[in-house]
């Protein structure tokens, strides 16, 4: 999902900016990424053409955070029977 907000810039600001005045579509940041634009509605607009960020999959990272998880149950897997174990030995010596 985009997060992207559609901001006026007024003319003092822009003049601090070195930009021109008008509605920018900006990232959370502020980071500008459309603009200038007339209108608010122009603006929007431009927004809702921006396609969504490719998600870039790794193999690699992929396989390493499976073999990752699959460590971290097999570890609780071990401390939960050591702990049945442990538990049972304590019963059977009572």
């Amino acid at each position: 999902m985009k997060d992207l907000l559609a901001r006026l810039v007024g003319e003092s600001e822009a003049k601090q900016l070195g930009i021109q005045g008008g509605w920018y579509g900006t990232k959370m940041s502020g980071t500008f990424v459309t603009g200038p634009l007339a209108s608010e509605e122009a603006c929007m607009k431009a927004i809702h053409l921006i396609p969504e960020p490719a998600k870039v999959i790794d193999p690699e990272a992929e396989e390493k955070l499976a073999v990752a998880a699959a460590a971290k149950s097999i570890h609780a897997i071990a401390n939960a029977q050591a702990r049945s174990a442990y538990q049972i030995g304590r019963k059977v010596r009572v």
